[in-house]
């Protein structure tokens, strides 16, 4: 089904967050076009959205799969001070508030959970991945945040090494969010999230984020190229980073990589 901004604009209830929006029916790059023109906007919260990534990445460089139509992508620009330790955290908003609202919203409840560092799982199976960048520096800098929803993607689309991990909220749940009013609702929710961000609240953010995660204590390999490590969750860092306690107790704390069960 073709995008409507008109009947986006109606749902949106942010006071920043998508007011200033672009939206194209083909792009390489959600990313790489706000980017290279974050610039031209005025305020935190501008979106860029697609209806099809021709060159879509994701972490690592990780190709990002979508049919055009079936997906929800879009990129976020925020300008914000930079918080030292806490900086972090600011790339797990994006997974926090889409999480919310499939979980509340859309009545998935448990269903919904959040893997570190960024990735939303259904049903445990990856329905969003988010890819977040610096763009330019200093006072004129601002971060870009790039969210990939899989809302009615029909699961025999996705490559074959794919198709055992990946899915789409049609695909679990027999039904698919308006891709507008999904944008709206993640929108109004980031916004929050970012307040708290920016008021310094961040052990609430990292709250948010734990409803969604692990149990404490659930064991967890996180891996990185070569390396592989083994521990139990023991929440997060300031910034956001993994904490894993060894089987002696010590707590190490992950900046970066993938994690598995």
């Amino acid at each position: 089904m073709s995008w409507d901004t008109k009947f986006f604009e109606r749902h949106l209830t942010t006071r920043r967050f998508g007011r200033e929006f672009v939206w194209f029916e083909e792009l390489d790059s959600t990313n790489r076009w706000m980017a290279e023109n974050h610039e031209r906007f005025t305020m935190s919260g501008a979106v860029v959205a697609a209806d099809h990534q021709s060159t879509g990445r994701g972490r690592y460089q990780r190709v990002w799969h979508d049919a055009p139509g079936t997906a929800l992508l879009f990129s976020v620009m925020l300008r914000h001070p930079v918080e030292g330790e806490n900086s972090g955290l600011l790339n797990l908003l994006p997974a926090v508030a889409l999480a919310d609202v499939l979980s509340g919203s859309v009545g998935f409840g448990r269903r919904v959970r959040v893997k570190w560092p960024n990735d939303v799982l259904l049903n445990g199976r990856k329905v969003a991945g988010i890819l977040g960048q610096r763009a330019g520096a200093g006072e004129n800098g601002a971060s870009v945040l790039g969210v990939g929803v899989n809302v009615s993607t029909d699961p025999s689309d996705f490559p074959l090494e794919l198709q055992g991990c990946a899915t789409s909220i049609l695909a679990e749940t027999g039904d698919a969010p308006q891709r507008e009013i999904l944008l709206a609702a993640v929108l109004h929710r980031w916004e929050e999230l970012f307040d708290d961000y920016l008021e310094q609240r961040f052990e609430v953010i990292r709250g948010n984020w734990e409803r969604h995660g692990p149990a404490r204590g659930v064991a967890l390999i996180r891996r990185e190229g070569e390396s592989v490590f083994s521990g139990r969750f023991a929440g997060l860092g300031a910034g956001g980073q993994l904490r894993l306690a060894d089987e002696t107790g010590v707590i190490h704390e992950f900046s970066s990589g993938d994690t598995d069960s």
